[in-house]
């Protein structure tokens, strides 16, 4: 391990700030380095247990070009801020900035490191939500748009994300005795939505079958914050909200800090808002009884916190050979959506920063559109309407053509 000033040698114009969605984290980090080639690629975090910032650096020499990147000479480096799907819009509407990493004290270990200082505050270049602007839109959840702060909206980044419901060991094991399975149990998508709204009891809804568990036991439901697009795609898929006047999720309100636990304690069931799939996948652990979503290319370890069947179907075998996709690809499994990309045009942004913002968003989205890009990412798919689609087996053979609220049509 070595100290390092990241920064050196890199010009203001060749860092990136990226915000938004976390569950296409791994696609941009697969589509950054390919653009690296050759070049050392390294990894960055913020070296916390749930990071909130991560960052990549391609550390090329000075006089490097790149084929994808016409308009970059030399190192660069692109930082992305965790902060969810809606954090990809906002501060394209608004001006405000988002905290990235510090990549003048950082500590390298081959291709991966971590910048510990505190985060510095930067403005949005683009970034990657979940579902579409118009989600957010319907629920009257964006920001004012103030002069001069000017971007072009849902973008489709040729590439999408399944999501799933996660349990703790606890409730698995509670699950399969009341379904009479050694196998994967299953929820309904009936039974979730009843836990989000809390429009039947918990217990009873989840062991319908009456399978015993402590009287005084309660089950914690790890939703996300309004940010999210994970919580976004679920009110979508569950709730049909916002798109056939479906029902409001409880456990949320506009004032809830990004990240912090809104106890809601309805007897049997616990809310709590959490800020990232990580900080929800830690709740499965901690808690022992505990449900919520998480988008698929999380890997399901192999003791631990599960993926769960909904209505019968499992995404697919875990980790390997498909991925957590096999039965995305294929249309069984409906949760999943494509996703967007959002970039500034702002006119007082440089001309050369403008120029960069197009080549590497470009180069990602030509990139993310071959599935056989994504051979080893879970639960991340092709898109088959994507201009370099390869109709590959990593490519969905549904899509809902950037329509949440429309239903998977077969394309090939």
């Amino acid at each position: 391990a070595f100290a390092a000033n990241l920064s050196t040698g890199v010009t203001t114009d060749n860092i990136m700030y990226v915000t938004g969605a976390t569950a296409q984290t791994r696609g941009l980090a697969i589509a950054l380095g390919k653009l690296c080639g050759a070049n050392t690629f390294i990894s960055l975090t913020d070296g916390t247990a749930l990071p909130v910032a991560k960052g990549y650096k391609c550390d090329a020499p000075a006089t490097a070009t790149f084929t994808a990147l016409p308009g970059v000479t030399g190192p660069w480096v692109v930082l992305k801020n965790e902060g969810g799907s809606l954090n990809a819009i906002t501060p394209l509407r608004n001006g405000s900035n988002q905290n990235q990493l510090d990549i003048t004290n950082c500590t390298v270990t081959g291709a991966t490191g971590t910048c510990t200082n505190a985060l510095v505050a930067k403005p949005e270049y683009f970034g990657f939500s979940d579902v579409s602007q118009k989600v957010f839109a319907a629920k009257n959840q964006l920001v004012a748009q103030i002069a001069g702060n000017t971007y072009t909206a849902d973008i489709s980044v040729g590439a999408g994300q399944g999501f799933g419901i996660v349990v703790s060991p606890a409730l698995y094991t509670l699950l399969q005795a009341d379904q009479g399975t050694s196998g994967i149990p299953s929820i309904s998508k009936a039974q979730y939505a009843s836990l989000m709204t809390q429009t039947a009891g918990t217990w009873g809804t989840l062991l319908p079958n009456g399978t015993a568990h402590a009287a005084s036991t309660t089950v914690t439901l790890a939703r996300r914050s309004l940010t999210s697009g994970t919580q976004a795609a679920s009110e979508v898929f569950f709730l049909s909200n916002p798109c056939a006047g479906g029902s409001a999720p409880i456990g949320g309100s506009s004032a809830a800090v990004l990240g912090t636990s809104a106890g809601q304690n309805f007897g049997e069931i616990i809310v709590k808002q959490e800020g990232s799939s990580d900080a929800v996948l830690a709740e499965m652990t901690a808690t022992p009884y505990a449900i919520g979503v998480v988008s698929l290319e999380n890997i399901q370890p192999a003791s631990s916190w599960k993926f769960v069947a909904i209505d019968g179907v499992h995404p697919g075998a875990a980790n390997a050979p498909d991925w957590q996709r096999a039965n995305v690809v294929n249309g069984k499994y409906g949760f999943a959506f494509e996703t967007f990309l959002q970039k500034s045009t702002k006119p007082t942004i440089s001309a050369a920063i403008l120029n960069n913002i197009n080549d590497f968003t470009n180069a990602i989205i030509a990139d993310l559109g071959v599935g056989a890009n994504l051979a080893t990412s879970n639960g991340l798919f092709g898109d088959p309407l994507a201009t370099n689609a390869d109709l590959g087996v990593e490519t969905n053979h549904y899509s809902r053509s950037g329509n949440e609220c429309g239903v998977l049509a077969n394309q090939f």
